[in-house]
Formats: structure tokens, sequence, C-alpha cells
């Protein structure tokens, strides 16, 4: 499901969006000459934005490998937009916040940035199915998921507290979280799994990296705006995901009659869905 992004979005968000277009900026009328000249500052104005993309948003040691070759989001649809106000302009209306809202959300709907996901072959899988490897899974997965956990504000804090104070750098905050996803998933990649529990564990990896995927996508908020309101749309639905991704954990282990004390390892893994990563 599809959440709007009139629901879950500050309004500080989409006058970033209206003002890096250009719109929120302009006089009060256009003509098509108006509307070639914005254009061009238009471009002029993206070189400089992937200068400071360069600079700015890939301090983490792991790259999101998503963000090569991937156009401004922002800078792509800024006819459409200039379009859309000049068109306004023409027959005398002034658009007002629901009018851009609801553009928005239809740009935000053709973006595609294709996923990097794990498959079957990418995990160790090992042929053992007893209770004590199962248990070894768990305690290792565990272990994983504690000790490179970022000791961190919440993605959302720092998200929201970025957007309302029009703070670009409170952003680069997302980068130790982003981190800890890397690191997780990247160990966890070397973690043998037993085979009965491959489809909990791919799960689990995925969700992961969707969930990583997107707090990436919001560190790029004030350089390239639509990018940002495409991960935060997309944050809520992959919190979800992680979230039954860990239910099917406790549910799996529950059905192997295999249960951990609180502070093991395993009990970590097993009940994560009632913790915060």
């Amino acid at each position: 499901m599809k959440i709007k992004i009139k629901i879950i979005i500050p309004i500080a968000v989409i006058v970033i969006v209206i003002t890096a277009i250009g719109v929120g900026a302009q006089p009060d009328s256009y003509n098509r000459q108006d509307l070639e000249a914005l254009s061009t500052e238009s471009q002029e104005r993206s070189a400089s934005w992937t200068e400071e993309l360069e600079r700015v948003l890939f301090e983490s040691e792991e790259k999101d490998p998503r963000a090569h070759n991937l156009e401004n989001l922002t800078e792509a649809a800024s006819k459409e937009l200039f379009a859309f106000f000049i068109q306004n302009q023409e027959y005398g209306i002034e658009p007002d916040q629901d009018a851009y809202l609801d553009l928005i959300e239809k740009l935000i709907d053709e973006i595609d940035i294709p996923e990097i996901l794990f498959n079957k072959s990418d995990i160790k899988t090992t042929t053992a199915v007893d209770q004590e490897s199962l248990r070894k899974y768990a305690q290792e997965m565990g272990r994983v998921i504690t000790e490179n956990s970022p000791q961190s504000e919440h993605e959302m804090d720092i998200y929201l507290e970025a957007m309302d104070k029009n703070n670009r750098i409170r952003l680069a905050d997302l980068n130790i979280i982003i981190k800890g996803y890397n690191k997780i998933i990247s160990e966890a990649l070397d973690v043998s799994v037993p085979e009965s529990a491959l489809e909990i564990h791919l799960e689990v990896l995925n969700s992961m990296k969707r969930t990583q995927h997107n707090i990436s996508d919001l560190t790029y908020s004030f350089i390239d705006p639509l990018r940002g309101l495409y991960g935060i749309r997309n944050y809520f639905a992959g919190a979800d995901k992680m979230y039954k991704a860990f239910i099917n954990v406790a549910e799996y282990f529950d059905e192997q009659g295999i249960s951990f004390e609180r502070g093991e390892h395993g009990w970590h893994f097993t009940y994560m869905q009632d913790l915060e990563i």
C-alpha cells in the first residue's frame, strides 16, 4: 500500500522541493521564453548539486551502489513542474498546496530506482538442521546485529529535525545508521544458514537492505528533494516489511521449539521485532 505524501511529509519538505526546482522563487507570471531561461538556469544549478552530492552525501565507507549513474530526479522533473505552473498561470489559476502535492505525488509514482537485493545463491547454507545448528545460527545472527547496531538517534528523529530546521548538515548523521546496516548485512552474508531457515534469513537481509536504501535516499532531501520524498514514502513500507520479517523469525524458532534466555544473542535475534535496530 502506498502512503500519501501529504499525510506523512512536513510542509517544510514540500517547500524545499518547490524552491529547489525554482517555482517558489519566481515572478507572478511566465511566458515560454521564461520557461526556456529557467530550464537553462536549472541545468546550471544541477551541476552544482552534483558537485555537492559527491562532497556531502558519500561520506560513509560503504557507498550506495544505486547512486551511480542516477540523474538528479528533481532536475529531471523541473520542466514538468514549470509547465504545470505556466499552464495554470495562462488560465489565471493560482495552484494551491494540494495541487502541488498531487503533482509531486504523481512524479514520485513515476520514479523507478532499481533495488539491489540478495537471492538464495548469495547465502552460505549448511545442510545441518538439528537444534544445535539452529541455535548456533540464531546466536550468530543476534551477535552480528547487536554488535553492529549503531548507538544513534532514530533515523526519523534525525530526518524530521533536519527538515524542520532546514539543516542539511544534520542529515549527515544518517550515515552512521547507513554504515551500521551495511556492516550487519556484510557480516550476515558470512553466517552459515541452515537450509530450513534460508527463506527467513533472505527475508531479513532484503528487508534490511531496503531500509538501508530508503535511509540513503533520505540523505538526498536537500540536494535532490524528489528522491528524498521517494525515500521517505518507501521507508514506512520498508519498515513494515522488516518488522514482518522478524515476526517470521520468531514464529520459525517457536515452531522448532527453540528459545533463548534474555541477554543471549539468540534472544535478540528471535525477539528483534520488539526492539529497535
